[in-house]
Protein backbone atom coordinates (compact mmCIF):
# COMPACT_ATOMS: atom_id res chain seq x y z
CA UNK A 1 0.00 0.00 0.00
CA UNK A 2 1.23 3.62 -0.89
CA UNK A 3 -0.02 6.78 0.59
CA UNK A 4 -1.67 7.28 -3.53
CA UNK A 5 -4.03 4.90 -3.10
CA UNK A 6 -5.67 7.27 -0.05
CA UNK A 7 -7.48 9.26 -2.71
CA UNK A 8 -5.85 12.25 -1.25
CA UNK A 9 -5.26 15.53 -2.37
CA UNK A 10 -2.41 16.65 -5.06
CA UNK A 11 -1.16 18.96 -2.24
CA UNK A 12 -0.83 16.55 0.83
CA UNK A 13 0.92 14.19 -1.22
CA UNK A 14 3.26 16.51 -2.57
CA UNK A 15 4.20 17.05 1.13
CA UNK A 16 4.50 13.46 1.91
CA UNK A 17 6.71 12.92 -0.95
CA UNK A 18 9.42 15.88 -0.25
CA UNK A 19 9.19 14.28 3.71
CA UNK A 20 9.98 11.31 1.76
CA UNK A 21 7.00 9.29 3.73
CA UNK A 22 6.12 6.70 0.66
CA UNK A 23 4.56 3.62 2.40
CA UNK A 24 2.45 4.20 5.67
CA UNK A 25 2.83 2.86 8.81
CA UNK A 26 0.35 0.07 10.49
CA UNK A 27 -1.23 3.35 12.44
CA UNK A 28 -1.34 5.43 9.31
CA UNK A 29 -2.89 2.64 7.35
CA UNK A 30 -5.53 1.32 9.70
CA UNK A 31 -6.41 5.18 11.10
CA UNK A 32 -6.61 7.39 7.66
CA UNK A 33 -9.72 5.69 5.65
CA UNK A 34 -11.82 5.78 8.89
CA UNK A 35 -11.00 9.28 9.74
CA UNK A 36 -11.25 10.54 6.10
CA UNK A 37 -15.15 9.16 6.71
CA UNK A 38 -17.79 11.79 8.18
CA UNK A 39 -18.71 11.70 11.91
CA UNK A 40 -16.08 9.37 13.18
CA UNK A 41 -15.03 9.08 16.47
CA UNK A 42 -11.73 7.02 17.22
CA UNK A 43 -9.41 5.65 19.60
CA UNK A 44 -6.35 4.39 18.69
CA UNK A 45 -3.69 2.61 21.13
CA UNK A 46 -0.51 3.43 19.60
CA UNK A 47 2.30 4.18 20.78
CA UNK A 48 5.35 6.89 19.52
CA UNK A 49 7.16 6.24 16.67
CA UNK A 50 4.66 4.40 15.27
CA UNK A 51 3.76 7.74 13.44
CA UNK A 52 0.42 9.35 14.86
CA UNK A 53 1.26 12.50 13.50
CA UNK A 54 0.69 11.69 10.34
CA UNK A 55 -2.24 8.95 10.77
CA UNK A 56 -4.05 11.97 11.99
CA UNK A 57 -2.84 15.29 10.52
CA UNK A 58 -3.81 13.55 6.89
CA UNK A 59 -7.22 13.38 6.96
CA UNK A 60 -7.42 16.66 9.15
CA UNK A 61 -6.09 18.91 6.38
CA UNK A 62 -8.55 17.47 4.03
CA UNK A 63 -11.29 18.20 6.87
CA UNK A 64 -10.56 22.09 7.30
CA UNK A 65 -11.66 24.88 5.07
CA UNK A 66 -8.65 27.50 3.86
CA UNK A 67 -11.07 30.00 3.43
CA UNK A 68 -13.22 30.34 6.96
CA UNK A 69 -10.28 31.89 8.93
CA UNK A 70 -10.99 30.44 11.90
CA UNK A 71 -9.90 27.58 14.74
CA UNK A 72 -11.45 24.43 13.17
CA UNK A 73 -9.01 21.91 15.35
CA UNK A 74 -7.48 21.71 18.37
CA UNK A 75 -4.87 19.06 18.76
CA UNK A 76 -3.71 18.54 22.64
CA UNK A 77 -0.32 16.94 23.91
CA UNK A 78 1.15 16.53 27.37
CA UNK A 79 4.07 18.50 26.88
CA UNK A 80 5.64 21.54 25.36
CA UNK A 81 8.45 20.05 23.30
CA UNK A 82 6.24 17.23 21.84
CA UNK A 83 3.26 20.06 21.41
CA UNK A 84 6.55 22.19 19.01
CA UNK A 85 7.14 18.64 17.62
CA UNK A 86 3.22 18.63 16.44
CA UNK A 87 3.54 22.13 15.24
CA UNK A 88 6.79 21.49 12.98
CA UNK A 89 5.53 17.83 11.39
CA UNK A 90 1.61 19.93 10.50
CA UNK A 91 3.89 22.63 8.83
CA UNK A 92 5.46 19.86 6.68
CA UNK A 93 2.23 18.13 5.94
CA UNK A 94 0.68 21.61 5.29
CA UNK A 95 3.73 23.29 3.42
CA UNK A 96 1.42 23.13 -0.24
CA UNK A 97 -1.91 24.11 1.21
CA UNK A 98 -3.43 27.17 2.74
CA UNK A 99 -4.16 26.02 6.44
CA UNK A 100 -1.78 27.97 9.34
CA UNK A 101 -1.24 26.11 12.35
CA UNK A 102 -0.81 28.05 15.59
CA UNK A 103 0.97 26.83 19.02
CA UNK A 104 0.45 28.25 22.51
CA UNK A 105 1.82 26.31 25.41
CA UNK A 106 3.08 27.35 29.09
CA UNK A 107 6.73 28.77 29.73
CA UNK A 108 6.23 31.33 26.90
CA UNK A 109 4.96 35.00 26.61
CA UNK A 110 0.96 35.39 27.13
CA UNK A 111 1.04 38.66 24.46
CA UNK A 112 3.12 37.05 21.82
CA UNK A 113 0.91 34.09 21.31
CA UNK A 114 -2.41 36.00 21.95
CA UNK A 115 -0.91 38.03 19.02
CA UNK A 116 -0.51 34.94 16.68
CA UNK A 117 -3.75 34.22 17.10
CA UNK A 118 -5.77 37.54 16.41
CA UNK A 119 -3.36 38.05 13.79
CA UNK A 120 -2.43 34.60 12.52
CA UNK A 121 -6.14 33.67 12.18
CA UNK A 122 -5.22 30.13 12.57
CA UNK A 123 -7.03 27.22 11.22
CA UNK A 124 -5.39 24.57 13.56
CA UNK A 125 -4.52 25.27 17.06
CA UNK A 126 -1.79 22.92 18.42
CA UNK A 127 -0.70 23.61 22.31
CA UNK A 128 -0.83 21.85 25.80
CA UNK A 129 -4.17 21.72 28.28
CA UNK A 130 -3.41 23.99 30.29
CA UNK A 131 -2.39 26.90 28.05
CA UNK A 132 -4.82 26.25 25.46
CA UNK A 133 -8.00 26.36 28.76
CA UNK A 134 -6.16 29.83 30.06
CA UNK A 135 -6.81 31.16 26.51
CA UNK A 136 -10.00 30.10 26.27
CA UNK A 137 -11.21 31.58 29.64
CA UNK A 138 -9.57 34.50 28.22
CA UNK A 139 -11.75 34.52 25.06
CA UNK A 140 -8.57 34.69 23.28
CA UNK A 141 -9.49 31.40 21.67
CA UNK A 142 -13.15 31.56 19.95
CA UNK A 143 -13.91 27.34 19.43
CA UNK A 144 -17.30 28.26 17.46
CA UNK A 145 -16.18 26.85 14.58
CA UNK A 146 -13.89 24.03 16.05
CA UNK A 147 -15.57 20.64 14.54
CA UNK A 148 -12.25 18.15 15.42
CA UNK A 149 -10.44 17.76 18.75
CA UNK A 150 -7.31 15.16 18.60
CA UNK A 151 -6.05 13.67 22.21
CA UNK A 152 -1.96 13.13 21.47
CA UNK A 153 -0.29 10.91 24.13
CA UNK A 154 -3.45 10.85 26.24
CA UNK A 155 -2.12 8.57 28.69
CA UNK A 156 0.21 10.69 29.73
CA UNK A 157 -1.69 13.70 29.36
CA UNK A 158 -3.45 12.78 32.12
CA UNK A 159 -1.07 10.91 34.09
CA UNK A 160 0.56 14.73 34.48
CA UNK A 161 -2.44 16.44 36.20
CA UNK A 162 -4.35 17.65 32.73
CA UNK A 163 -7.75 15.48 32.93
CA UNK A 164 -9.88 18.41 34.27
CA UNK A 165 -8.39 20.73 32.10
CA UNK A 166 -9.13 18.63 29.06
CA UNK A 167 -12.57 18.15 30.17
CA UNK A 168 -12.74 21.70 30.07
CA UNK A 169 -11.61 22.03 26.64
CA UNK A 170 -14.05 19.36 25.56
CA UNK A 171 -16.80 21.65 27.03
CA UNK A 172 -15.75 24.60 25.33
CA UNK A 173 -16.59 23.36 22.00
CA UNK A 174 -19.61 24.75 20.66
CA UNK A 175 -20.94 22.51 17.69
CA UNK A 176 -20.91 18.96 17.55
CA UNK A 177 -17.11 17.59 17.09
CA UNK A 178 -15.46 14.92 16.19
CA UNK A 179 -12.92 13.35 18.27
CA UNK A 180 -9.64 11.43 18.13
CA UNK A 181 -7.59 10.35 20.87
CA UNK A 182 -4.28 8.44 20.56
CA UNK A 183 -3.08 6.56 23.90
CA UNK A 184 -0.17 4.52 24.47
CA UNK A 185 -1.72 2.56 27.40
CA UNK A 186 -5.82 2.72 28.27
CA UNK A 187 -5.86 3.16 32.31
CA UNK A 188 -9.13 4.00 33.92
CA UNK A 189 -8.97 7.23 33.72
CA UNK A 190 -8.98 7.05 30.04
CA UNK A 191 -12.20 4.58 29.70
CA UNK A 192 -13.81 7.00 31.65
CA UNK A 193 -13.48 10.14 29.09
CA UNK A 194 -14.03 7.89 26.28
CA UNK A 195 -17.65 6.96 28.18
CA UNK A 196 -18.10 10.38 29.31
CA UNK A 197 -17.18 12.36 25.61
CA UNK A 198 -16.70 9.92 22.64
CA UNK A 199 -19.80 8.83 20.64
CA UNK A 200 -19.43 5.12 18.78
CA UNK A 201 -16.46 5.50 18.59
CA UNK A 202 -13.76 3.35 16.20
CA UNK A 203 -11.35 1.50 18.08
CA UNK A 204 -7.85 0.59 16.50
CA UNK A 205 -4.95 -1.06 18.47
CA UNK A 206 -1.35 -1.27 16.70
CA UNK A 207 1.22 -1.75 18.79
CA UNK A 208 4.87 -0.33 18.07
CA UNK A 209 6.67 -3.69 19.54
CA UNK A 210 6.28 -5.50 22.23
CA UNK A 211 9.57 -7.04 21.70
CA UNK A 212 12.19 -4.46 20.81
CA UNK A 213 14.50 -3.76 17.55
CA UNK A 214 17.34 -6.15 17.34
CA UNK A 215 19.44 -3.63 16.35
CA UNK A 216 19.90 -2.48 19.44
CA UNK A 217 22.56 -3.96 21.60
CA UNK A 218 20.34 -4.24 25.37
CA UNK A 219 22.85 -4.53 28.11
CA UNK A 220 22.58 -4.02 31.88
CA UNK A 221 24.99 -3.39 34.63
CA UNK A 222 24.82 -4.60 38.26
CA UNK A 223 26.10 -1.65 39.88
CA UNK A 224 24.66 0.00 43.54
CA UNK A 225 22.67 3.05 42.96
CA UNK A 226 25.11 5.57 44.99
CA UNK A 227 27.71 4.83 42.12
CA UNK A 228 24.92 5.60 38.96
CA UNK A 229 26.77 8.62 38.44
CA UNK A 230 30.56 7.33 38.86
CA UNK A 231 29.00 4.51 36.22
CA UNK A 232 27.81 6.96 33.74
CA UNK A 233 31.08 9.12 33.88
CA UNK A 234 32.83 6.01 32.98
CA UNK A 235 31.26 4.97 30.28
CA UNK A 236 31.64 8.12 28.47
CA UNK A 237 35.40 7.76 29.55
CA UNK A 238 35.64 4.33 27.16
CA UNK A 239 32.99 5.61 24.48
CA UNK A 240 34.60 9.28 23.67
CA UNK A 241 32.02 9.33 20.24
CA UNK A 242 28.59 8.74 22.66
CA UNK A 243 26.05 10.51 21.33
CA UNK A 244 23.09 9.17 24.38
CA UNK A 245 19.79 10.37 26.32
CA UNK A 246 20.00 9.28 29.62
CA UNK A 247 16.93 8.64 31.46
CA UNK A 248 16.47 9.51 35.04
CA UNK A 249 13.12 8.99 37.20
CA UNK A 250 12.82 12.47 38.70
CA UNK A 251 14.06 15.85 38.36
CA UNK A 252 16.28 16.30 40.59
CA UNK A 253 17.86 13.55 40.16
CA UNK A 254 18.09 14.86 36.41
CA UNK A 255 19.44 18.02 37.75
CA UNK A 256 22.01 17.11 40.30
CA UNK A 257 23.40 14.88 37.51
CA UNK A 258 23.62 17.67 35.01
CA UNK A 259 25.84 19.43 37.31
CA UNK A 260 27.65 16.93 38.52
CA UNK A 261 29.11 15.88 35.20
CA UNK A 262 29.18 19.44 34.17
CA UNK A 263 31.44 20.12 36.56
CA UNK A 264 33.77 17.30 35.89
CA UNK A 265 34.19 18.93 32.29
CA UNK A 266 31.69 16.53 30.59
CA UNK A 267 29.77 17.85 27.62
CA UNK A 268 25.87 17.33 28.54
CA UNK A 269 22.19 18.94 28.63
CA UNK A 270 19.26 18.50 30.88
CA UNK A 271 15.75 18.58 30.56
CA UNK A 272 13.23 18.60 33.30
CA UNK A 273 10.23 20.44 34.20
CA UNK A 274 11.17 23.20 36.11
CA UNK A 275 13.22 24.54 32.94
CA UNK A 276 11.83 27.86 31.12
CA UNK A 277 11.09 27.39 28.55
CA UNK A 278 14.14 29.50 26.21
CA UNK A 279 16.21 27.26 28.42
CA UNK A 280 14.63 24.20 27.07
CA UNK A 281 14.98 25.05 23.73
CA UNK A 282 18.68 25.79 23.86
CA UNK A 283 19.32 22.48 25.60
CA UNK A 284 17.41 21.05 22.49
CA UNK A 285 19.11 22.99 19.89
CA UNK A 286 22.56 22.10 21.57
CA UNK A 287 21.67 18.75 22.03
CA UNK A 288 20.37 18.28 18.39
CA UNK A 289 23.56 19.96 16.53
CA UNK A 290 25.76 18.17 18.62
CA UNK A 291 27.33 20.43 20.77
CA UNK A 292 27.07 18.14 23.88
CA UNK A 293 27.15 14.49 23.52
CA UNK A 294 24.56 13.65 26.50
CA UNK A 295 20.76 14.57 26.95
CA UNK A 296 19.78 13.75 30.83
CA UNK A 297 16.14 13.77 31.05
CA UNK A 298 13.06 13.01 32.35
CA UNK A 299 10.51 10.72 30.77
CA UNK A 300 8.07 13.49 30.99
CA UNK A 301 10.22 16.17 29.55
CA UNK A 302 11.40 14.01 26.77
CA UNK A 303 7.77 12.25 26.36
CA UNK A 304 7.58 12.67 21.77
CA UNK A 305 11.13 14.40 21.46
CA UNK A 306 12.53 12.51 18.19
CA UNK A 307 16.19 12.82 18.35
CA UNK A 308 17.96 11.49 15.42
CA UNK A 309 21.00 8.96 15.15
CA UNK A 310 21.69 8.33 18.88
CA UNK A 311 24.25 5.95 19.54
CA UNK A 312 22.99 4.95 22.90
CA UNK A 313 20.18 5.24 25.27
CA UNK A 314 21.39 4.82 29.32
CA UNK A 315 18.36 3.82 32.37
CA UNK A 316 19.69 5.21 35.66
CA UNK A 317 17.59 2.48 36.95
CA UNK A 318 14.67 0.63 35.61
CA UNK A 319 11.64 2.57 34.60
CA UNK A 320 8.54 1.93 36.53
CA UNK A 321 6.86 -0.32 33.44
CA UNK A 322 8.24 -2.22 30.43
CA UNK A 323 6.04 -0.29 28.02
CA UNK A 324 8.27 2.90 29.34
CA UNK A 325 11.23 0.83 28.66
CA UNK A 326 10.67 -0.35 25.40
CA UNK A 327 9.94 3.74 24.79
CA UNK A 328 12.89 4.59 25.67
CA UNK A 329 15.39 2.37 24.29
CA UNK A 330 13.49 2.68 21.12
CA UNK A 331 15.05 5.77 20.38
CA UNK A 332 18.33 4.17 19.27
CA UNK A 333 18.79 1.75 16.53
CA UNK A 334 16.25 3.19 13.98
CA UNK A 335 16.79 3.25 10.18
CA UNK A 336 18.62 -0.12 9.68
CA UNK A 337 21.52 1.54 12.29
CA UNK A 338 22.71 -0.29 15.56
CA UNK A 339 22.09 1.02 18.52
CA UNK A 340 23.24 0.24 22.41
CA UNK A 341 20.47 0.33 25.46
CA UNK A 342 22.24 0.56 28.76
CA UNK A 343 20.81 0.17 31.90
CA UNK A 344 22.21 0.69 34.96
CA UNK A 345 20.80 -1.66 37.96
CA UNK A 346 20.92 -1.88 41.30
CA UNK A 347 21.32 -4.85 43.01
CA UNK A 348 18.30 -4.67 45.10
CA UNK A 349 16.39 -4.22 41.56
CA UNK A 350 18.01 -7.41 39.99
CA UNK A 351 15.17 -9.21 39.96
CA UNK A 352 13.17 -7.32 37.44
CA UNK A 353 15.10 -8.64 34.72
CA UNK A 354 13.46 -12.05 34.07
CA UNK A 355 9.91 -10.22 33.91
CA UNK A 356 11.19 -7.06 31.53
CA UNK A 357 12.91 -10.19 29.47
CA UNK A 358 9.68 -11.81 29.79
CA UNK A 359 7.62 -8.65 28.25
CA UNK A 360 10.23 -7.74 25.41
CA UNK A 361 10.53 -11.58 24.76
CA UNK A 362 14.17 -10.89 24.60
CA UNK A 363 17.65 -11.41 26.56
CA UNK A 364 19.51 -8.47 28.16
CA UNK A 365 23.43 -9.26 28.21
CA UNK A 366 24.44 -8.87 31.54
CA UNK A 367 27.63 -7.08 30.94
CA UNK A 368 30.86 -5.95 33.05
CA UNK A 369 31.78 -1.76 33.40
CA UNK A 370 35.14 -1.00 32.78
CA UNK A 371 37.62 -1.74 35.38
CA UNK A 372 39.99 0.66 36.98
CA UNK A 373 42.74 -0.48 34.43
CA UNK A 374 40.56 0.08 31.52
CA UNK A 375 39.79 3.29 32.57
CA UNK A 376 43.41 4.21 33.36
CA UNK A 377 44.39 3.00 30.00
CA UNK A 378 41.72 4.80 28.29
CA UNK A 379 42.40 8.02 30.12
CA UNK A 380 46.20 7.75 28.99
CA UNK A 381 45.27 7.26 25.25
CA UNK A 382 42.66 10.45 25.63
CA UNK A 383 45.38 12.60 26.72
CA UNK A 384 48.65 11.48 25.04
CA UNK A 385 46.15 11.44 22.09
CA UNK A 386 45.44 15.08 22.34
CA UNK A 387 48.99 15.79 22.72
CA UNK A 388 50.02 14.39 19.33
CA UNK A 389 49.53 17.44 17.24
CA UNK A 390 52.29 19.10 19.28
CA UNK A 391 54.82 16.04 19.45
CA UNK A 392 53.90 15.92 15.11
CA UNK A 393 54.59 19.52 15.02
CA UNK A 394 58.07 19.45 17.68
CA UNK A 395 59.66 16.35 15.42
CA UNK A 396 58.76 18.09 11.66
CA UNK A 397 60.03 21.14 12.94
CA UNK A 398 62.94 20.42 15.16
CA UNK A 399 64.96 23.42 15.99
CA UNK A 400 62.46 25.09 13.73
CA UNK A 401 59.75 24.89 16.18
CA UNK A 402 58.75 27.99 17.95
CA UNK A 403 58.40 28.43 21.69
CA UNK A 404 58.36 31.03 23.83
CA UNK A 405 62.10 32.23 25.18
CA UNK A 406 60.95 31.24 29.06
CA UNK A 407 61.49 27.72 27.90
CA UNK A 408 65.04 28.01 28.80
CA UNK A 409 64.13 28.40 32.43
CA UNK A 410 61.49 25.71 32.67
CA UNK A 411 64.10 23.36 31.13
CA UNK A 412 66.93 24.53 33.83
CA UNK A 413 64.42 22.81 36.29
CA UNK A 414 65.23 19.25 34.20
CA UNK A 415 68.49 19.21 33.84
CA UNK A 416 69.40 16.77 36.78
CA UNK A 417 66.78 13.81 35.79
CA UNK A 418 66.64 11.37 33.00
CA UNK A 419 64.45 11.35 30.14
CA UNK A 420 63.24 7.86 32.22
CA UNK A 421 62.53 10.56 35.30
CA UNK A 422 61.35 13.47 33.37
CA UNK A 423 58.32 11.34 32.01
CA UNK A 424 57.57 10.16 35.83
CA UNK A 425 56.85 14.17 36.65
CA UNK A 426 54.87 14.14 33.65
CA UNK A 427 52.83 11.63 34.21
CA UNK A 428 52.35 12.24 37.88
CA UNK A 429 51.16 16.03 37.17
CA UNK A 430 48.59 14.67 34.64
CA UNK A 431 47.46 11.85 36.19
CA UNK A 432 47.40 11.47 39.80
CA UNK A 433 44.54 13.13 40.44
CA UNK A 434 42.34 11.12 38.62
CA UNK A 435 44.31 7.73 39.04
CA UNK A 436 43.80 8.00 42.70
CA UNK A 437 40.26 8.59 42.62
CA UNK A 438 39.80 5.63 40.12
CA UNK A 439 41.79 3.60 42.87
CA UNK A 440 40.24 4.94 46.20
CA UNK A 441 36.53 3.73 44.55
CA UNK A 442 37.78 0.78 42.43
CA UNK A 443 35.61 -1.43 40.55
CA UNK A 444 32.09 -0.54 40.94
CA UNK A 445 30.75 -3.85 39.15
CA UNK A 446 28.34 -6.28 41.99
CA UNK A 447 29.23 -9.42 40.31
CA UNK A 448 28.31 -11.46 42.96
CA UNK A 449 24.62 -10.36 42.58
CA UNK A 450 22.93 -13.06 41.23
CA UNK A 451 24.81 -15.77 43.54
CA UNK A 452 23.77 -13.63 46.20
CA UNK A 453 20.11 -13.28 45.04
CA UNK A 454 20.04 -17.20 45.36
CA UNK A 455 21.97 -17.90 48.63
CA UNK A 456 19.44 -15.36 50.36
CA UNK A 457 15.83 -16.75 48.87
CA UNK A 458 17.36 -20.63 49.76
CA UNK A 459 18.50 -19.04 53.36
CA UNK A 460 15.58 -17.01 54.20
CA UNK A 461 13.28 -20.06 52.96
CA UNK A 462 15.37 -22.54 55.40
CA UNK A 463 15.26 -20.19 58.21
CA UNK A 464 10.76 -19.45 57.88
CA UNK A 465 10.88 -23.43 57.79
CA UNK A 466 12.42 -23.45 61.22
CA UNK A 467 10.88 -20.58 62.43
CA UNK A 468 14.34 -18.50 62.34
CA UNK A 469 15.70 -15.91 60.36
CA UNK A 470 15.33 -13.21 62.55
CA UNK A 471 12.17 -13.16 61.73
CA UNK A 472 10.64 -14.25 65.13
CA UNK A 473 9.50 -17.50 63.49
CA UNK A 474 6.64 -15.83 61.77
CA UNK A 475 5.37 -16.51 58.51
CA UNK A 476 3.76 -14.17 56.03
CA UNK A 477 0.01 -14.53 55.11
CA UNK A 478 -1.86 -13.65 52.11
CA UNK A 479 -5.04 -12.01 52.91
CA UNK A 480 -6.83 -15.38 52.47
CA UNK A 481 -5.12 -16.52 55.78
CA UNK A 482 -2.90 -19.06 53.81
CA UNK A 483 0.78 -19.50 54.03
CA UNK A 484 2.53 -16.81 51.47
CA UNK A 485 5.81 -18.88 51.21
CA UNK A 486 4.91 -21.72 48.83
CA UNK A 487 2.10 -19.83 46.94
CA UNK A 488 4.58 -16.64 46.70
CA UNK A 489 6.99 -18.80 44.78
CA UNK A 490 4.64 -19.91 42.66
CA UNK A 491 3.31 -17.13 41.41
CA UNK A 492 6.49 -15.23 40.94
CA UNK A 493 7.16 -17.96 37.82
CA UNK A 494 3.96 -16.94 36.51
CA UNK A 495 3.00 -15.02 33.47
CA UNK A 496 0.58 -12.19 34.76
CA UNK A 497 -2.22 -12.32 32.47
CA UNK A 498 -4.68 -9.49 31.76
CA UNK A 499 -7.28 -8.77 29.60
CA UNK A 500 -6.48 -5.12 27.97
CA UNK A 501 -9.14 -2.51 27.00
CA UNK A 502 -9.45 -4.31 23.57
CA UNK A 503 -9.81 -7.58 25.06
CA UNK A 504 -6.67 -9.40 23.72
CA UNK A 505 -4.51 -10.65 26.75
CA UNK A 506 -1.38 -9.98 27.74
CA UNK A 507 1.33 -12.57 29.09
CA UNK A 508 3.75 -10.61 31.16
CA UNK A 509 3.25 -8.04 33.34
CA UNK A 510 4.66 -4.59 32.30
CA UNK A 511 4.32 -3.49 35.93
CA UNK A 512 7.88 -4.49 37.48
CA UNK A 513 6.35 -3.89 40.93
CA UNK A 514 4.13 -7.18 40.14
CA UNK A 515 7.28 -9.54 39.81
CA UNK A 516 8.93 -8.19 43.34
CA UNK A 517 9.88 -11.42 45.56
CA UNK A 518 7.78 -10.95 48.60
CA UNK A 519 11.54 -12.12 50.38
CA UNK A 520 14.03 -9.36 52.14
CA UNK A 521 16.43 -10.24 49.02
CA UNK A 522 19.58 -7.96 49.30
Amino acid sequence: MHFSDFNLNTNVLDALKKMQFITPTDIQSKAIPLLMQEGTDLIARAQTGTGKTAAFGIPLLHKIDPSLHSIQAVILSPTRELAAQLKEEMDKLSEFTDIKSVLVMGGTAYERQKRNIKQGKPHILIGTPGRVLDLINQRVIRLHDARYLILDEADEMLNVGFFEAVQEVIKSFEKEKQMWMFSATMPKNIVRLIKEHFNNPEMIAVDKKESTNSDIDQQYYVVRQRYFQEALSRLMQVEPKMYAMVFCKTKSDTKSLGENLISQGLKVETLHGDMAQSQRDLSMQRFKSKKVQMMICTDVAARGIDIQNLTHVINLGLPQNAESYVHRVGRTGRAGKKGIAITLLDPRDYYKVGGLERFINQKLTHSKLPTTADLKAALINKETKSLQSIIDAVQERKHAFKIDSNFQTFKQGFEELSSEEILKVAFTWFFNNQIKHLDNIGNLDATDMASHQNNTFGRMSRDRNRGGGGGGGARRYSKSGRSASSNDSNQRNKPFVHKGPFGKAKKASSDFSKSRPRSRGF
